[in-house]
């Protein structure tokens, strides 16, 4: 990484492949960057007869190392070296729902974007990305991360259990990001009907938020329990919905969009988040204004194709 430095460890070995001591001044060492500029380094020794060598690269080219071990080259010397720029974790972003609201046994993601000091997505080493998430009981939680090649790495998480789970995030141990992710249990709640599918313009859409009782696995009434339902549209402006209580268990809920494209609908149980629905939004044609026109209308002949057109 630039302007830091970076730490490599030389083994020595003889023919057979086994670790011997060496005398340091033996070992010589360039760095190099593509000008050909040599690089300071250092050469010291370690345990073992090891030797680590650390050098300070000052610019993102690629450099080239070269070992040598009593004047010859040792097995893939010189090494091409590729000198990434260094991340500013004031200025990189960690974002996605995965990091505030989610439920048991739901995949949830989020995106890590590296960016330098100026604010500028670099490119990057997945390795020095890590994430850590903690279940309320202190236990680890598998997180995945996937390179998806524009500067920017995807990472998901599926929880096991209800409640706080802690989440950092590191690039080469340095701290990112941390925060604490709401997850909450949907079992005893049933969600569904036509409204999560699909919905009309001007067109009363609607579904059905169900209580379950965990024993008999049928619809319960619990006092207790109060939903909300809120529905934004693309703009992030809300969608009016009604909630209406049907007294055994089961609530309707009713909405009308008034534009197309994209809505999410947010269902909450006692102020906490259950689940969220993407709902995308059509204009429905309309018999009275749809047109037939064309030659095919107009003046058709026989045996011969006729043309039309429906608007």
């Amino acid at each position: 990484i630039v302007n830091r430095p970076n730490v490599f460890v030389i083994e020595p070995k003889n023919a057979e492949g086994k670790s011997v001591k060496t005398q340091i001044d033996e070992v010589e060492v360039l760095v190099q960057d593509t000008s050909g500029h040599s690089i300071k380094h250092e050469i010291k020794p370690k345990n073992k007869g090891h030797i680590e060598v650390t050098y300070t690269p000052t610019t993102t080219n690629p450099h080239t190392i070269s070992v040598l071990h009593r004047g010859k080259h040792i097995p893939g010397s010189p090494f091409k070296v590729e000198i990434l720029d260094a991340v500013d974790p004031k200025k990189s972003v960690v974002d996605g729902p995965g990091l505030l609201h989610t439920r048991v046994n739901k995949t949830s993601y989020f995106t890590i974007t590296p960016r330098n000091d100026k604010g500028i997505s670099i490119p990057s080493k997945k390795a020095l990305i890590e994430a850590e998430v903690i279940d309320p009981k202190g236990s680890l939680v598998d997180v995945g991360i996937k390179d998806v090649k524009s500067g920017t790495y995807d990472a998901s998480y599926i929880p096991k259990i209800p409640g706080p789970h802690h989440i950092k995030v590191y690039y080469d141990k340095a701290l990112i990001k941390e925060c604490v992710a709401n997850v909450v249990d949907a079992l005893g709640v049933e969600i569904d009907g036509p409204g999560l599918y699909n919905a009309y313009v001007d067109e009363i859409a609607n579904f059905t938020i169900c209580t379950i009782d965990p024993e008999t696995k049928k619809p319960a009434r619990d006092d207790d329990i109060e939903y909300q339902v809120e529905i934004f549209d693309s703009n992030s402006g809300v969608v009016k919905s009604n909630l209406k209580d049907n007294l055994d268990g089961t609530y309707l809920v009713d909405y009308v969009p008034e534009h197309p494209g994209a809505i999410n609908i947010l269902v909450w149980k006692n102020k906490e988040e259950v689940e969220t629905f993407a709902v995308n939004v059509e204009d429905r044609p309309y018999p009275d204004s749809t047109i037939v026109d064309g030659p095919g209308i107009e003046e058709p002949y026989v045996d011969t194709p006729n043309t039309f057109f429906i608007k």
